[in-house]
């Protein structure tokens, strides 16, 4: 659009663009009807939608006058680029509201139920999910157990609503990062990100898992908190 107005050196009026589209749709390309029909109804609406899409640009145009040419289209390139971005964005975000029904599906019991799981019954539904071959869902229950399992040793519970992110900073410092960053970024490429969690991804989350259940013994077993030494 941006390219064709630019052609005419300034924002074309009604009669200048009602002979262009007639110009375009006189070409052999474009005759969608039987010869005799009328296009007159197609080059009035196309027309129409045109002067919709054009009225704001426009509108932009006139309300810059006094500035430079070459200024008045940049301000005019620049609402373009601002329109574009503003609509691909509320794109995404139906797209992902709609996407959103397919993910409840697979929401953990954690996430659903009155009460909080236990540990070793997280990693029973995690090995379970992973024999149906739903990998990544079987990761997202270890990360649960993983945050059960310092929750019970911390003796207190974490706040609901915190990211996984949020989750991870908590533990930055510790020996227990390493292993549930490996958790976390699996989640967010793999089911976030919308990635297939292949059977490697699977073992080396369920690795990491471990190393962090064999941390937080050790760690108790000498009575401190698990943090490195600055």
């Amino acid at each position: 659009m941006m390219p064709v107005l630019l052609a005419f050196g300034s924002l074309p009026d009604e009669d200048v663009l009602r002979d262009k589209v007639r110009e375009v749709l006189a070409r052999p390309d474009y005759h969608l009807q039987p010869p005799g029909e009328s296009t007159e109804w197609l080059i009035e609406a196309f027309l129409a939608v045109l002067k919709w899409i054009i009225a704001p640009f426009r509108w932009i145009y006139e309300l810059s006058e006094g500035l430079p040419g070459v200024l008045r289209w940049l301000i005019v390139l620049v609402f373009a680029v601002a329109v574009v971005a503003l609509v691909a964005h509320i794109i995404y975000t139906l797209v992902s509201a709609m996407r959103g029904g397919d993910r409840e599906r697979f929401a953990l019991p954690t996430e659903t139920a009155p009460t909080r799981m236990t540990a070793t019954e997280l990693e029973q539904l995690a090995e379970s999910a992973a024999a149906r071959g739903e990998l990544i869902v079987a990761v997202r229950f270890l990360f649960r157990a993983s945050l059960t399992r310092l929750e019970l040793r911390e003796k207190k519970r974490t706040r609901r609503g915190l990211t996984n992110r949020e989750h991870l900073r908590r533990y930055r410092g510790t020996p227990f990062f390493e292993p549930l960053e490996i958790l976390v970024s699996t989640i967010e490429w793999k089911w976030y990100g919308e990635q297939a969690c292949a059977n490697e991804d699977w073992e080396t989350c369920r690795q990491a898992y471990q190393s962090m259940a064999g941390l937080a013994v050790r760690i108790d077993s000498r009575g401190d908190d698990g943090r490195r030494a600055c």
